[in-house]
């Protein structure tokens, strides 16, 4: 009797997931293929004179002041498109053979049903997308810094973007190469996550023109890149992680010894991190840059007054990014030993999230790094958060590896300001950078750069076959199978 109301309840139990999940996905390569063709015909076009297919949409739905008028891509960038086109060309037109594919490299249907085919498609793809990194890097050598789109801060962001598009494209084909199937999907996912980083600015230029309408497309671009590389990573790991799956991880239980080596790590990291930051302030002052206006006397009275206002967010913030960066390695370890994580940990990145946050609204014109500065620390606020809201709910609901995985992701967040402070001075030594375009240079590389170096502690640390206590394989080595290898490196991002 049973098993009757089994087979009548099963498919509507899942039925809207399901066919929700199916909408979504099939959207989601839909766009992806129409964008491919609109990046293949924007330099075509370009080259032939005419107005691409893109630039058509983009006037039709912002303004054609916006799209071709002063500040505009189309303005600005056309004697170094005309001079850089063969390579420009190369860049389009095996980037859009990419874009195209990437989602069907995500089907587990296709996958399962013709693997044949999910393997040429993927090999397709990583050789469009690395062509594709080779045309921009060969477009950016033979361009000059103030002679791209936004000038120097955009140009050092392309060039981490496809720099790290080679690596994890290199990356996943040597997970591949070795049968780490998980580690593969994982890899690629970041892969085709910074890659839509082309598509999700073009729909940001559109957003954008829409809520500032008296903003050039020239400054809009540097306010949408702080963050927007991290965006579409977060968002495309997040989706191909619900693909996965509950599985637990391989938990391990350290010495008591090795316990408290983890916790007293994060305070001597803390007293390390505290002495760059002092080092990098000292270089700051002593060197013959340019003066912050927000902490020194040539500010002026009005920056003084503002900066005396904000005091308390400031001392919130600071009090609240120590304590998280303390708490980080303990918290680390605490997740990969399966055990729950201190509300200190929790609490603190949330509070210097939203502390930013605020003390970045508080600043307004004297926020080093100006308006688009702005949006990057709001960024920061809302992606935070949301990691260490996800990291709890999973613990509490008894999902290891998905609160292992964000709680990873908020301590490499906890360490942004070590590595965003010492990047402005150095930026500053190159004479195309003022103290703004320093700032955003160091904290666009900077918030991508920790998200790359929290998913390669997960691969490469955490996710490490370990052998269990008292548990050895079939022949006697301790090592895993390469089935068991998979399984246990198959979900290294947080599921929903």
């Amino acid at each position: 009797m049973s098993a009757v109301p089994e087979k009548t309840l099963a498919p509507a139990a899942r039925g809207f997931e399901h066919y929700a999940g199916t909408v979504l996905k099939g959207g989601f390569a839909v766009a992806c293929v129409f964008y491919a063709v609109l990046a293949f015909d924007y330099f075509l076009g370009f080259g032939a004179g005419r107005e691409g297919l893109w630039m058509r949409l983009f006037a039709a739905l912002v303004s054609r002041e916006h799209a071709f008028g002063q500040g505009s891509v189309h303005v600005e960038q056309a004697m170094a498109y005309r001079e850089g086109l063969q390579f420009l060309l190369m860049h389009t037109v095996m980037g859009a053979v990419a874009m195209a594919l990437g989602p069907l490299q995500f089907s587990n249907r296709l996958r399962r049903r013709y693997p044949a085919v999910h393997r040429t498609a993927g090999k397709t793809y990583l050789i469009g997308a690395v062509l594709s990194m080779f045309g921009g890097l060969a477009y950016l050598a033979t361009t000059p810094m103030t002679a791209v789109f936004s000038g120097p801060m955009f140009y050092v962001a392309l060039l981490g973007l496809d720099v790290m598009v080679l690596w994890t494209a290199w990356l996943a084909f040597a997970a591949a190469r070795r049968r780490a199937f998980g580690t593969h999907r994982s890899w690629m996912a970041f892969n085709f996550g910074l890659l839509l980083g082309t598509p999700v600015l073009r729909l940001l230029w559109i957003a954008f023109g829409w809520m500032f309408p008296g903003e050039v497309q020239a400054v809009t671009n540097l306010a949408i890149t702080t963050f927007l590389l991290p965006l579409c990573v977060t968002g495309m790991l997040w989706w191909v992680a619900a693909q996965h799956g509950t599985m637990r991880p391989r938990t391990f239980e350290p010495a008591a010894a090795s316990r408290v080596r983890w916790r007293r790590g994060g305070h001597v990291a803390l007293v390390a991190g505290v002495a760059v930051l002092a080092f990098a302030c000292v270089l700051r002052f002593v060197a013959p840059f340019e003066s912050i206006t927000w902490l020194t006397p040539e500010g002026g009275a009005g920056a003084a007054a503002g900066f005396a206002s904000a005091w308390p967010l400031f001392v919130l913030y600071a009090l609240a990014s120590a304590s998280a960066m303390a708490a980080s390695l303990g918290a680390v370890a605490a997740v990969v030993c399966g055990r729950q994580v201190s509300w200190r940990f929790h609490t603190s990145c949330i509070a210097a999230a939203i502390a930013g946050g605020l003390l970045a609204t508080a600043r307004g014109a004297d926020l080093p790094g100006g308006w688009p500065a702005m949006f990057y620390w709001w960024a920061l606020a809302g992606l935070w958060s949301f990691a260490v809201l996800l990291a709890l709910r999973a613990g509490r609901s008894g999902r290891a590896l998905v609160a292992r995985d964000w709680t990873v992701y908020s301590a490499a967040l906890a360490w942004l300001p070590l590595s965003v402070i010492p990047q402005v001075p150095l930026w500053e030594l190159l004479d195309v950078m003022d103290l703004d375009t320093a700032v955003q240079t160091a904290v666009t590389l900077s918030f991508i750069g920790h998200y790359l170096v929290a998913h390669l502690a997960i691969t490469h640390l955490l996710d490490r076959p370990r052998e269990m206590p008292g548990v050895r394989g079939a022949s006697g080595s301790g090592r895993l199978s390469a089935g068991d290898r998979d399984t246990s490196r198959s979900a290294h991002f947080p599921v929903t």
